[in-house]
């Protein structure tokens, strides 16, 4: 990417977590790590292209829908609910234990929990939310806000807190995304980046489609506009 895509591309993610530059950025050297939010903005570029690759784009019954930034973070930096307010989901204290018990919260998808739990991709999305509790220590930065929840995990929170390695964090799960939605109102899909005239690099660049890249462009190896 040159100066001017990636400028592009980095207006679309201020935009897509509510922040402005210097929320990740030293202003006087944009090279610079000097904020966790900078290294966690890396790791999660990272956790993008895993999902759309292992996961989405893996769908039997796939339409071209992809995750990016927006659509678990919905102009929210941090904190955003894991729950919807009808799951009857709470958790409990996990202290020693990597994950928590959990139960799929159909009404974070649908207002049918049939349709939820008769739908083809939902076993490919249940192992999706599995994988990312499973590594979240991979792709983010613990809060340190978090760590004084480790002696007793909140019981009747929307977040969804899981212990890794004596570590705390704060998951998604299924309403970050969807929030009632049968496909996320943050996804973006194949066709909204083929339509535009750079084939949507700058809204979802190509080496983070989850597909087989150019190391030396990052464009997609595929012929241009099957990505």
């Amino acid at each position: 990417m040159d100066t001017g895509e990636i400028w592009g591309y980095m207006i679309h993610i201020s935009g897509s977590l509510g922040v402005g530059c210097q929320y990740c950025h030293d202003i006087n050297n944009f090279a610079a790590d000097p904020y966790p939010a900078k290294i966690s903005a890396r790791l999660m570029l990272r956790l993008v292209n895993d999902l759309n690759g292992q996961f989405l784009s893996q769908i039997p019954t796939w339409g071209g829908n992809y995750v990016q930034c927006a659509t678990c973070h919905h102009g929210q930096p941090n904190n955003m609910l894991a729950f919807s307010e009808r799951n009857d989901y709470r958790p409990v204290n996990a202290v020693g234990e990597v994950l928590q018990p959990w139960s799929i919260d159909t009404y974070a998808i649908a207002t049918s929990t049939e349709f939820v739990n008769q739908h083809p991709t939902t076993g490919k999305m249940l192992s999706m939310v599995n994988y990312m509790r499973e590594n979240w220590d991979r792709y983010v930065l613990p809060d340190p806000e978090n760590q004084a929840l480790l002696a007793e995990l909140p019981v009747n929170d929307r977040q969804d807190y899981i212990v890794i390695d004596e570590t705390v964090y704060s998951v998604p799960n299924c309403y970050t995304c969807h929030q009632g939605n049968r496909i996320p109102a943050g996804a973006i899909t194949r066709w909204e980046l083929n339509r535009r005239a750079d084939g949507g690099w700058t809204l979802l660049p190509d080496m983070l489609r989850g597909g087989e890249v150019d190391p030396e462009t990052g464009r997609a190896i595929e012929s241009a506009g099957t990505n």
